[in-house]
């Protein structure tokens, strides 16, 4: 097991953290990044620390794995907080610097804060020369960019091979998760790389980490879309994007659970014999307003519509019957002067 050498290239003797670092470099950060930096600073103030430091006991540490450490690490040398000499593949030292004030040109500008667990994203950015000559000599981001030219069955050009190393090196993405997410695409027919950096972006935005959570999240996903397609007797395709458009709305905007959708689905094709989205969204929007959220809430709505319709017959069968009309009413009634016929049969 190698061992590295932890080099502080400011005075130590205090676990120091400065307010530069929480002001400027702490609020845009991993909360696991942060833990793993804030440990360096307090191996410096003992030697024990420094000297018998290696990847393998930071994961032992920090219960996670080597590769969730050296991202860490690489985070923080790509917002110039450390610097990091490898033997080879192997990570023998770290530097720790001098936090910067924002604006130093010596500081790699660090992304603005959002709501979500990383910082965010916008899209793959340049790498500087250095850094991808480091990468591309990766042995995990050989294999990587190796898989992902099997998947698409084509040489990768400049554009998609950067979008990787950004996946990979700016957002964290593990290799196993890289992978995952162009199985999953191309899987999908999709090979747009434009649609993969957005799906790869969405992940990282929504805290997706591992292979398995993402494998969770697709699964999910995906039993949603074709559990709705299967209820109206569809299907052997994706749903088109404007199916996709209702889902999305009965499910995210709604709130709608799949038991309480499919059961709209069945009650359209029952009622219209024919699968129709917007027949469907007719029956949800209706639930909505009546502050369905169950099986259970829709049985109280279906109880109290046919308690209402056996009031109402019951109310028609009681009712008194209107007279029957006969051919003697549908007769044209005259007004007749009998005096005046009198008179005229005398005078005949």
């Amino acid at each position: 097991m190698s061992t590295i050498n932890l080099k502080p290239n400011f005075s130590s003797g205090v676990t120091l953290v400065k307010n530069l670092f929480i002001d400027h470099y702490m609020i845009n950060a991993n909360g696991e990044y942060v833990k793993i930096y804030l440990y360096l600073l307090r191996c410096l103030n003992e030697p024990e620390f420094s000297t018998s430091m290696s990847i393998h006991n930071f994961a032992d540490i920090f219960d996670c794995t080597e590769k969730d450490i050296l991202r860490a690490l690489k985070y923080w040398e790509h917002v110039g907080l450390v610097s990091l000499e490898f033997s080879g593949d192997t990570l023998s030292a770290i530097s720790l610097n001098e936090p910067k004030q924002p604006g130093s040109r010596s500081q790699i500008p660090v992304p603005q804060i959002s709501t979500t667990v990383d910082s965010p994203v916008s899209g793959p950015s340049e790498l500087s020369a250095a850094r991808l000559s480091r990468l591309v000599e990766n042995q995990e981001v050989k294999q990587l960019l190796f898989i992902a030219q099997k998947y698409l069955e084509k040489t990768l050009n400049a554009s998609e091979t950067n979008t990787i190393l950004y996946f990979y090196d700016t957002l964290a993405l593990s290799a196993d998760l890289i992978e995952y997410l162009l199985e999953y695409c191309v899987t999908n027919d999709h090979k747009s790389f434009r649609y993969i950096e957005k799906t790869g972006i969405a992940w990282h935005e929504m805290g997706i980490r591992t292979r398995e959570q993402a494998k969770e999240y697709t699964e999910n996903f995906s039993k949603t879309y074709f559990s709705i397609l299967k209820a109206f007797g569809i299907s052997g395709r994706m749903p088109a994007p404007v199916e996709k458009e209702f889902i999305d709305k009965w499910t995210n905007i709604y709130g709608f659970h799949l038991d309480v959708i499919l059961e709209a689905c069945n009650r359209t094709i029952n009622t219209i014999h024919q699968p129709s989205f917007k027949y469907a969204d007719s029956i949800l929007s209706r639930w909505k307003d009546k502050n369905v959220h169950t099986l259970g809430d829709l049985k109280h709505i279906d109880s109290a519509h046919e308690k209402m319709k056996e009031r109402n017959a019951r109310n028609a069968a009681q009712a008194p019957a209107s007279p029957k009309k006969t051919s003697f009413h549908n007769f044209s009634q005259r007004d007749y002067d009998f005096n005046q016929l009198e008179k005229e049969l005398l005078n005949r």
